[in-house]
């Protein structure tokens, strides 16, 4: 027997809700929005054409704007921006010894979309995916040869997920987990919490 779709089974659970559910504009995570987060960042970098790898993790935050809707009453679809910091500087011993290979991040600048459903009036979970921007310092010091100081914007594709509830009905709270891999030799994990302000 030829197994269903996965698709099917999901739109068999989520019809009864949609069926129930009350109109959309009434819906609290609807319109646009301003927040801030507290953010847990694990960063990992290794020097170019090198199988180590180091990784630091740290705490930092992120301010985001954007706009949500209500599709068919249980969709939630959404955009959003957001600027925040990068976490904390990686640094480890480079290519030749006794040098060090060191990355700096500094500012993140991530546009994002999300796309998920709301079981019940104030209530979503989503899925997000985007691009994200992150200013670095890198450096190699203390070679005999090949030091180097230079700043780069890395980028690269962003995703991940999370759950938001509106806890009133201009404050919703929001918990998400994302990863980006701007290149093969750096990328970076962000947990974070947060509130939004709802217009």
């Amino acid at each position: 027997m030829k197994k269903i779709p996965l698709f099917l089974v999901a739109m068999a659970l989520v019809s009864p809700v949609a069926a129930n559910a009350q109109d959309a504009e009434d819906n609290r995570l609807q319109g646009p929005h301003i927040g801030i987060e507290a953010v847990r960042d694990s960063n990992e970098a290794s020097q170019a054409t090198s199988t180590r790898e180091a990784s630091r993790k740290g705490y930092g935050g992120r301010v985001h704007a954007g706009y949500d809707a209500v599709l068919g009453n249980v969709v939630l679809v959404g955009a959003e921006i957001g600027v925040g910091l990068g976490g904390k500087t990686i640094d480890q011993a480079s290519l030749v010894t006794p040098g060090r290979f060191k990355v700096d991040p500094g500012l993140s600048y991530d546009a994002t979309g999300r796309i998920g459903i709301t079981p019940t009036d104030g209530l979503a979970f989503y899925g997000r995916a985007g691009y994200r921007w992150l200013k670095t310092e890198q450096s190699v010091t203390g070679q005999t040869t090949g030091n180097f100081s230079r700043k780069e914007t890395e980028k690269g594709f962003t995703y991940g997920g999370g759950m938001e509830f509106a806890a009133t009905e201009y404050l919703s709270l929001r918990a998400e987990f994302n990863h980006t891999k701007y290149s093969d030799d750096l990328r970076q994990n962000k947990m974070s919490i947060g509130a939004s302000i709802r217009f």
